[in-house]
């Protein structure tokens, strides 16, 4: 139990809150009215690494789920459990819809986080206590932690019946994770502590989840994750030690946990791993950058039995595992990898029955596709294609035959085309840091020091009473409140500013300096949107950055929210970013809703990237517009001749699912400054992305899950004087 005080900062009251069960010392702490509900105050919580936590911790987790908090660890010790602790959700049935509910905005998403305060690399660690009995059986797994949605399946569906395995559904529900959206994991270290049957963490979500800046200890135990963030949602920086697998993703003694599908992972450490360090077993694309897998038994190194996209990593065996093939591709579907580095092995890449081999202390695979659709369309001719909807047209990869005596044929057989390297160079220091936010992978946080607060400057600005941010409140405006506490944090040299609970409503756009922080406990618990009264009528922004190459501004764990009533609300956009390579976003969210009016007179570009405008997004979720989005020049991204580099991580954008559609959910116009994508879901109507004039842009794992509607030109539409572009995997 925690046993610090803290100041109390401008506690605000829900309009309908639940806060009986809640300590009365978390809902004075300073952090509640930042969103946070710090758990160490329930009962039992102790961080000794003895003391059962369990109950407390559950206690506190099913709090911050009601009343839209996260639920925060504050020790830099052990908390002890020894059952698993459930970050469950149940869907009703719907007799009017005949299904079940699906996910409304005010149904909340679970959140844990760890303190980042303990120095030394340290942070919160849950630990399983040894030799429990439910986790004894490694035939019939289950999770310390456990993110699962149910969706009822008929009217006998009773919410809150729980699985007997949290693997499991239970009875009249099915498995829900499509629907799993905002789930959050992020901070905390987990130990399965040698028990056979135990996984750390089953996270079976959908878009805008995260789980970043773990270490997953799995020695003598299943695995160390079951089951990622799908729906390109970012797992990123974190590393698993031992397993059966240190990541299983997929299908588990036939229970698949449906939907958990598209990845995006980045800046990932491997192993100790006894069968495969991953296997991935699913269909939508996924893409997987910065890598360091070490294996020393045998079996292949990544198993994958999906489309994937291996980016900038190497892979180290020996032992039992001296030239285990590094790289499975089992069943032949299509498959990219670049700037892999291989020791130990020389057997580095094997699809269809073809290894790629290499020699020397390193060998580097600079380049290798798979792509084999013959089996999909019934012939060995190379020159016949399966059949598409909607006249579509899609490659397929082959190797020449240089056997065959007529230069430029094709081969019958779906060959890999593959550039390596022997005897390579070692791989760079920053082969997997380059792909992260930031060093040591933490990302700007209240606890960082000092801060500035726009209540400081108007104690009643937040508008926490409601939890629709879309709604377009006519509540205080905090426009000044937020742009003084911007320039405030500026002279102090700190640039931090924390967006806390609530909705932060806005009648202007407001100025972030260049190395401005604006911080928040998340998307949909730290808000800023736009006041009812402020209509522009031509196309503005809730935020804009400084024009700075070198400025590091961050947005992190924030939602902005516009909508499309009234009707000039349709020009407002949520930023305008001309900060450059070194600024961020993560864990953040722009969106806007489904209602009405119809047929906006502007289509605006929803964030537009300019002047100095770059850096890199992290899951940063552009979705819910059926009616904002309809007009042919809406766009979620638009980087207008951005002069820095741009990269985006696990992007997911969802344009128009009824009436007129935009055109692109994503453009490039005049963009040459580096363009690069890492994992995308794209849902609804329009083409994902479309580049006129632009080059160096590589685009890496495009998975679709809405097909193109009738006259869309396609879901990668390329104009003008474009070069220098790279599109690898589709689906």
């Amino acid at each position: 139990m925690i046993t610090r005080s803290f100041f109390f900062l401008f506690f605000i009251l829900l309009a309908s809150p639940s806060w009986a069960a809640i300590p009365s010392a978390a809902s004075s702490d300073f952090r509640f009215s930042l969103g946070f509900l710090v758990c160490d105050y329930y009962t039992g919580v102790e961080d000794d690494d003895s003391t059962d936590s369990t109950t407390g911790l559950q206690s506190c987790i099913d709090d911050a789920m009601s009343n839209r908090l996260v639920a925060f660890l504050t020790g830099c010790g052990v908390y002890r459990i020894n059952a698993t602790l459930k970050f469950y959700k149940w869907e009703d049935w719907n007799d009017a819809n005949g299904a079940a509910t699906g996910w409304g905005l005010n149904s909340g998403a679970h959140a844990i986080r760890g303190t980042h305060t303990c120095g030394g690399g340290d942070q919160p660690e849950i630990k399983l206590n040894p030799n429990v009995s439910a986790f004894s059986n490694a035939s019939d797994p289950r999770p310390m932690l456990a993110f699962r949605n149910f969706a009822a399946l008929n009217t006998n569906a009773v919410v809150g019946t729980e699985p007997s395995n949290p693997l499991k559904n239970p009875a009249n529900f099915e498995d829900g994770a499509a629907v799993a959206f905002y789930e959050t994991f992020e901070g905390i270290n987990l130990n399965t502590n040698g028990n056979p049957g135990a996984i750390g963490l089953t996270m079976a979500t959908a878009q805008d989840s995260t789980l970043l800046n773990t270490t997953i200890t799995a020695t003598g135990s299943y695995a160390g994750i079951f089951t990622l963030p799908g729906r390109s949602s970012v797992t990123g920086n974190i590393t698993i030690i031992g397993g059966k697998y240190n990541i299983l993703h997929g299908a588990l003694d036939g229970r698949t946990l449906e939907a958990t599908q598209g990845l995006t992972l980045v800046g990932v450490t491997l192993s100790g791993a006894t069968t495969n360090a991953i296997y991935l077993n699913e269909q939508v694309v996924s893409t997987m950058a910065g890598f360091d897998i070490t294996k020393t038994t045998a079996g292949s190194v990544i198993k994958s039995d999906a489309r994937v996209v291996l980016l900038d990593g190497k892979v180290t065996t020996s032992g039992a595992g001296a030239n285990a093939v590094a790289v499975e591709n089992v069943n032949d579907f299509n498959l990219y990898v670049a700037n892999l580095y291989v020791t130990g092995s020389t057997n580095l890449i094997q699809s269809g029955g073809t290894i790629t081999t290499g020699s020397g202390t390193w060998a580097k695979v600079i380049e290798y596709v798979y792509n084999d659709q013959f089996s999909k369309d019934g012939s060995n001719d190379p020159t016949v294609f399966p059949t598409y909807a909607n006249g579509e047209f899609h490659l397929e990869a082959r190797s020449y035959l240089a056997s065959s005596g007529a230069a430029g044929v094709l081969g019958a057989a779906a060959l890999p085309i593959v550039t390596t390297t022997n005897n390579s160079s070692a791989p760079p220091s920053d082969l997997l840091t380059q792909h992260l936010w930031a060093t040591g992978g933490l990302f700007a946080s209240f606890e960082d020091g000092p801060y500035e607060d726009p209540r400081t400057y108007n104690a009643s600005c937040m508008y926490t009473s409601t939890y629709d941010p879309l709604d377009g409140q006519p509540g205080v405006d905090c426009t000044s409140a937020l742009q003084t506490a911007i320039t405030n944090a500026g002279n102090a040299g700190h640039n931090r500013v924390v967006i806390p609970r609530g909705s932060l409503y806005l009648t202007g756009t407001v100025d972030l300096e260049a190395n401005t922080k604006l911080v928040g406990s998340g998307p949909l618990t730290s808000v800023i949107s736009y006041r009812s009264t402020w209509g522009p009528t031509s196309e503005t922004y809730l935020l804009q950055s400084a024009n700075s190459a070198s400025g590091t501004a961050a947005l992190s764990f924030i939602g902005l929210n516009v909508r499309s009533t009234p009707l000039a609300t349709a020009f407002i956009g949520a930023a305008k970013w001309r900060t450059g390579k070194d600024s961020y976003w993560i864990g953040t969210a722009h969106r806007t809703n489904y209602q009405s009016p119809s047929n906006p007179s502007q289509g605006i570009k929803m964030v537009r990237y300019a002047n100095n405008g770059g850096g890199k997004r992290y899951g940063v979720h552009g979705g819910f517009g059926d009616v904002i989005d309809s007009h042919a020049d809406f766009r979620w991204l638009y980087l207008d001749a951005n002069t820095q580099p741009f990269a985006w991580y696990g992007a997911n954008v969802e344009s128009t699912k009824t009436g007129v559609k935009a055109l692109a959910n994503i453009e490039l116009n005049n963009a040459d400054a580096g363009s690069y994508f890492f994992g995308t879901k794209r849902e609804g109507s329009s083409e994902t992305i479309r580049m006129t004039d632009s080059s160096k842009v590589a685009y890496y794992g495009i998975g679709a899950h809405k097909k193109l509607s009738t006259g869309t030109q396609g879901d990668v539409t390329i104009l003008g004087a474009s070069n220098n572009i790279l599109i690898a995997n589709a689906t």
